[in-house]
């Protein structure tokens, strides 16, 4: 449900939280005007998201202050780099995608988490449903840029779905290489982006195993080196964003990091402007 409050922006009831009554109001902002999504646009959308919807507090009034706007910046520039990667080594499977599909998917990888609203996962009793918020989320925006109603939905089914492991995410993912390369593609940039809150022991011994199993889908000879290229390029998103990292105690920049986070257009300039080095 949408309810326009101003010419600016709207508010979306979106899906209820532990208690299964409370429901959570997010603000959308206004992108009708940009009209058509093109990469070209991304910094004024960013800001527009940055600004409206994405915050550091939660409900509760606790603050987790690295997941905001600056992480949604670094995993859709994750995403942008891994796709490119991708044409240029594996460009079979990037043939099933339309380019709109491509672009929605890229939105989608600023979205994960946005609907975050404390710090349950689903392997808690009774925790919140934070993927869908975030879907819900993608969706308000989506719909106000004239893209499919088909792209929509289907990026919408892989926010849902995103990160969960087999036996929780939906089984058809798995039987579509298309759907799996996407969901493969989305859960590689949240678990990069996962250096800013654990530790280098558990990156090591959990996240980088796991993410080489994904790459070796794509890349078998040469996965454990993008694994470790991704990696570092991740440090360098961090660092370009001035975000701390658990995974090193690296204290980050407080200053860099406060204007990143409160200027969604700066964030995503500063952020393309960040390569990755490839490994010889």
């Amino acid at each position: 449900m949408i309810s326009n409050l101003s010419t600016n922006h709207s508010f979306i009831q979106t899906n209820p939280a532990h208690d299964q009554k409370t429901l959570i109001p997010i603000c959308i902002g206004d992108v009708r005007h940009i009209k058509t999504l093109q990469k070209n646009v991304f910094p004024k959308l960013f800001h527009i998201i940055n600004e409206n919807t994405l915050t550091t507090s939660y409900p509760n009034g606790t603050c987790r202050s690295n997941h905001n706007g600056t992480h949604s910046a670094r995993q859709a520039r994750m995403l942008e780099i891994w796709l490119e990667l991708i044409q240029k080594e594996q460009q079979n499977i990037l043939k099933t995608f339309t380019e709109e599909e491509l672009l929605y998917l890229q939105l989608g990888a600023y979205f994960l988490r946005a609907g975050r609203i404390d710090e349950s996962s689903h392997l808690d009793s009774n925790p919140d449903d934070y993927y869908t918020r975030s879907a819900l989320i993608f969706e308000a925006y989506a719909s106000q840029l004239q893209a499919s109603k088909e792209t929509v939905a289907w990026i919408k089914w892989l926010l849902i779905n995103s990160c969960k492991p087999k036996g929780i995410r939906d089984p058809l993912i798995d039987l579509d290489p298309k759907a799996k390369f996407a969901w493969d593609s989305l859960t590689l940039v949240h678990e990069l982006d996962l250096i800013r809150c654990y530790s280098q022991s558990r990156i090591d011994t959990i996240n980088k195993p796991y993410l080489k199993e994904i790459v070796s889908s794509y890349f078998k000879e040469k996965a454990d080196l993008i694994v470790e290229d991704f990696f570092h390029f991740s440090k360098k998103l961090c660092e370009a964003t001035g975000c701390y990292r658990s995974y090193d105690q690296h204290p980050g920049n407080h200053l860099l990091f406060f204007e990143c986070s409160m200027n969604g257009k700066k964030c995503w300039e500063i952020v393309t402007h960040t390569t990755l080095k490839e490994s010889s």
